[in-house]
């Protein structure tokens, strides 16, 4: 058997043998939840009136991770929004196909912008590959209508990026221990370079630490500095070494406050497997209609929904948000975020999602700031079902101003270590932590300041503290 045929056998077998993966997992999930809604009624805990509007409730809860829920957020979705799905299909291909086909299976349109946008079918399957940000407008065709967008496979959004493996890296003349490659001028700027070579404790490429000049990379171990002026990027890398013999280990992520999905008072369904890079969600208000993002990612602990933004991984502003198995990354704000807008109040619900490393201000060489796992701001409410929030350079879940926050069967920590550490931290709102644990946090586990109200049940933690005029409060309560 020649090469080619081998590597076209190898190659039929991966894609097989990850199908076959797909299947068990999409099984699997589809048991779990079919056990989850066929739980009676009677299970269903108390519901807050704040939460009235919902609409998917946690109902039996045995062990922090392991709360059951009504409805999946895609069921959901479908479901209640049946009225708002328009007939047809689009299909996508970012490899083959071209905007000015019809967007059939034999004639895919080539950008999502084009099947959302322009196309009326509601239904958008793409092909795996490499997406560009797009956005979704009331003004857009059938924007009352609830666009579903739909992974076929791995796909990723990022921006245009050069690719340092097929550089070729000169030595700075000045500093011979760092490298520079040239960079395409039309292409955004750097907001990471990975090393692929090296993985952080949540299995993720670490990324090099970011300078302010080529003086400041050269002195250090590792890291990074983009000239703009002259578009190039240098690299100081382990041990001296030349560039052009690890450029393999490298990919640059690039963005700007540009780099995102918008969802302008419209609704929009998310499914599958599906990575951001670089590129966040935003969510946003438009003249009193309030917009509806809806996202049920395939859970893979190699790939982050969302990694790698230039400010918030989601930014959620007077909508309605429902996420599942969304994971964000290493965003420089926020992980989630959410903030009411135009005076309406903002409201989220996050079912087994997780929040890894929000701030990365390791990366960045600066104070320690506050950018939070998962933060409801102002006036909102916010519903956390099973969700993971750890190694945020914030607190790990925190809300401020006004409204509630109802977190059943929810974990922080450990803590990344930055002066603000906190796992559940309320500063004004009511926060109800059922069967819930926090662990690992350096000021402390749970904290109530500011008029702010801790309610717990069967919730673990080693240190609390109150704080703040009036007094914030931290007191038993026992759900139905």
């Amino acid at each position: 058997m020649n090469v080619s045929v081998q590597a076209t056998a190898a190659g039929v077998a991966r894609d097989e043998a990850e199908a076959a993966r797909d299947t068990t997992i999409a099984a699997r999930d589809e048991a779990q939840q079919a056990a989850a809604e066929s739980v009676n009624s009677t299970a269903f805990r108390a519901i807050p009136a704040a939460y009235s509007w919902a609409g998917i409730y946690p109902t039996i809860c045995q062990a922090p991770g392991a709360a059951q829920f009504s409805e999946s957020v895609s069921k959901y979705a479908r479901r209640v929004y049946s009225g708002f799905i328009g007939a047809g299909t689009i299909y996508v291909d970012p490899v083959n196909g071209l905007d000015t086909n019809s967007g059939s299976a034999s004639a895919p349109v080539k950008t999502i912008s084009k099947a959302v946008r322009d196309l009326g079918p509601s239904l958008v399957l793409c092909l795996p590959g490499i997406y560009k940000p797009f956005d979704f407008r009331t003004t857009d065709a059938q924007g009352n209508k609830l666009k579903i967008v739909k992974a076929m496979g791995p796909c990723t959004i990022e921006e245009d990026a050069d690719d340092p493996n097929a550089a070729t890296w000169t030595a700075d003349g000045t500093y011979p221990n760092t490298y520079w490659m040239p960079l395409t001028p039309a292409n955004k700027d750097i907001l990471a370079v990975l090393d692929t070579s090296r993985l952080d404790e949540e299995g993720q490429p670490i990324p090099l630490a970011k300078y302010g000049s080529i003086l400041d990379a050269n002195a250090s171990a590792l890291g990074w500095f983009h000239d703009t002026a002259a578009d190039r990027l240098y690299i100081r890398y382990i041990g001296n070494a030349n560039l052009n013999t690890v450029k393999s280990r490298f990919k640059i992520v690039t963005g700007d406050a540009t780099s995102r999905i918008l969802v302008l008072g419209t609704k929009l369904l998310f499914e599958g497997d599906w990575q951001l890079s670089g590129v966040f969600f935003t969510v946003l208000q438009n003249s009193g209609v309030r917009p509806y993002l809806f996202g049920e990612f395939q859970a893979s602990k190699y790939r982050p929904t969302v990694r790698h933004t230039i400010s918030h991984a989601l930014d959620s502003l007077g909508a309605d948000t429902y996420l599942q198995n969304a994971w964000m990354h290493r965003a420089k704000g926020d992980n989630f975020h959410y903030f009411d807008s135009e005076g309406v109040k903002v409201r989220g619900v996050e079912i087994d999602c997780k929040s890894t490393y929000a701030g990365d201000i390791a990366t960045e060489i600066a104070a320690p700031n506050t950018s939070n796992g998962s933060s409801m701001h102002n006036t909102g409410d916010v519903l956390r079902i099973n969700g993971e929030y750890r190694r945020n350079y914030g607190p790990d879940v925190v809300d401020t101003g006004t409204g509630e926050s109802w977190n059943v069967g929810t974990e922080s920590g450990p803590c990344a270590t930055s002066g603000n550490a906190y796992g559940f931290y309320t500063t004004g709102p009511v926060m109800r932590l059922d069967t819930c644990s926090a662990f690992g946090q350096d000021q402390a586990d749970i904290a109530a300041t500011t008029g702010g109200q801790i309610l717990k049940f069967a919730t673990s933690f080693r240190t609390s503290s109150t704080a703040g005029s009036p007094m914030g409060t931290i007191a038993d309560y026992l759900p139905s």
